[in-house]
């Protein structure tokens, strides 16, 4: 038996002491309106949102931004966003993807939290259009926004999907210099927005 085969012998006789669970049964924090938490919790991290009534509204709203109106390329997969534009399905390999300006999807879950979206391939044809577009916009109904993490894994079943991503913010650290830097990795700028889909939802 040589040295390599020892180690790894010892490794699986070697019994690791049970641990239990931890106990998920204290009061998580909530909020009486997780929306406005929300959006405070997304500005905070660097991002941007605006609550619509109708998300007939959103293409409209979106073609006004500066970003938009800058970009040489825009796509999207957003199903809500109804926008004539480049879906991506003819892009075979996600190198093709490299001059995406702006990129626009739907979010399954808000969180109230970490103001994070959960994301999955589900309504994505590439997954890495998400973090190479230079801005991202993320869609997300109201009545998806939960108070935090543990409501989020409540709804997400592992199952349904290959990929999924909780964005917060657009990209940044803040490693070097204990100066924060946006747009480090990955996308500049991120806007959430929030579709009502209630009939108590307001515009604003």
């Amino acid at each position: 038996m040589n040295s390599r085969e020892k180690i790894l012998s010892r490794i699986r006789n070697r019994k690791m002491m049970e641990t239990a669970l931890p106990d998920l049964s204290r009061k998580l924090t909530t909020w009486d309106d997780p929306i406005g938490r929300f959006r405070e919790t997304v500005s905070a991290v660097g991002g941007h949102t605006e609550r619509l009534s109708d998300p007939s509204l959103l293409p409209s709203v979106i073609e006004k931004l500066d970003d938009y109106q800058a970009a040489s390329r825009v796509a999207s997969n957003s199903f809500i966003a109804k926008l004539d534009l480049d879906d991506l399905t003819r892009s075979a390999s996600p190198h093709s993807l490299a001059d995406i300006d702006l990129f626009i999807a739907d979010g399954d879950i808000g969180v109230a939290e970490n103001g994070a979206i959960w994301v999955t391939d589900e309504k994505l044809v590439h997954n890495a259009a998400l973090f190479i577009t230079q801005h991202l916009i993320l869609t997300v109904y109201g009545s998806a926004i939960v108070n935090n993490m543990h409501e989020a894994y409540e709804k997400i079943d592992p199952q349904e999907s290959h990929f999924g991503v909780f964005i917060s913010g657009p990209s940044k650290t803040a490693d070097i210099e204990q100066s924060l830097v946006i747009g480090a990795h990955g996308a500049r700028s991120l806007m959430v927005y929030i579709v009502d889909d209630s009939e108590t939802g307001e515009s604003e």
